[in-house]
C-alpha cells in the first residue's frame, strides 16, 4: 500500500460539503500533514468513481483524502453523507504551502461561504439605488435560474447569517461577490438575483 507525504505533492483542488480542499487518491502518510490543517478519508459506495462518506479514517472502500484547513464537525456520528453535490473539483492544483497561503488571504479579505459559494460583500446601495423605483432597478437584476448559484438551496436569513457571522450584526451591505463565477448578487426574499449596475457603468466607462 502506498503512503505520500503530502508536503512533496502538488494536488487537485476541491470543494466538499461547501469547502475547499486538497484531494488524493491514494493514502496519506498522517505524520506528513502540516501544522494547521486536517486530513479526512472518503469512503465510495456500490459507485466506485464517487464518495459517499467523509471520515476520519477509512480502511474498506477507500475513495481518496481530503486535506483542510479547518476542522469538520461530525455532530458525534462517525461519519458525513457526500452526495453528488457536494463534491467537485475546481479546477487548480496547488501544494499544501499554497493552499494554506489561499485560505489565508480568503480569511483575511473577509471571504464567507454559503452552501458551497464564496462570497465577499462589495457595497450598500448608494443613496440613488435606494430611491430607484422597482421598476428602474429591475433593469439590472437578473434571474440566476438555471446557474449553479440560482440552483443552490437559499434562505435568506441564513444568508445574512453567515455573512454578520464574518462582519458583525451592524455591518451593511446589500451586494456580494460570489468568487465562484465573479458576478454580483442582491440577497432577495426568495432568492439571490445578479446584478448587473456595476458591470454595466464599468462597460459605459470603457467606451
Amino acid at each position: 500500500m502506498v503512503y505520500i507525504d503530502v508536503t512533496k505533492e502538488e494536488l487537485p483542488e476541491i470543494e466538499i460539503k461547501g469547502k475547499y480542499a486538497l484531494f488524493t487518491d491514494l493514502r496519506v502518510d498522517r505524520r506528513t500533514v502540516p501544522d494547521g490543517m486536517y486530513c479526512y478519508d472518503l469512503r465510495h459506495g456500490d459507485d466506485d468513481a464517487f464518495p459517499c462518506t467523509v471520515e476520519e479514517q477509512v480502511k474498506v472502500n477507500y475513495f481518496g483524502a481530503v486535506l483542510m484547513a479547518e476542522p469538520l464537525d461530525f455532530g458525534g456520528k462517525d461519519h458525513i453523507p457526500v452526495g453528488y453535490e457536494d463534491f467537485g473539483f475546481t479546477g487548480e492544483r496547488l501544494n499544501t504551502g499554497q493552499f494554506m497561503e489561499k485560505m489565508e488571504r480568503f480569511k483575511a479579505e473577509g471571504v464567507f461561504e454559503y452552501n458551497g459559494f464564496h462570497f465577499l460583500p462589495v457595497r450598500s446601495f448608494d443613496r440613488k439605488e435606494r430611491d430607484m423605483s422597482l421598476k428602474d432597478i429591475s433593469k439590472y437584476l437578473c434571474d440566476a435560474r438555471g446557474t449553479a448559484v440560482g440552483r443552490m438551496t437559499y434562505d435568506y436569513d441564513k444568508f445574512y447569517g453567515g455573512f454578520r457571522g464574518k462582519y458583525g450584526k451592524d455591518t451593511p451591505a446589500d451586494i456580494f461577490l460570489c468568487l465562484e463565477n465573479g458576478k454580483e448578487y442582491i440577497p432577495c426574499e426568495n432568492k439571490l438575483m445578479e446584478y448587473t449596475k456595476d458591470r454595466e457603468v464599468k462597460k459605459e466607462k470603457a467606451r
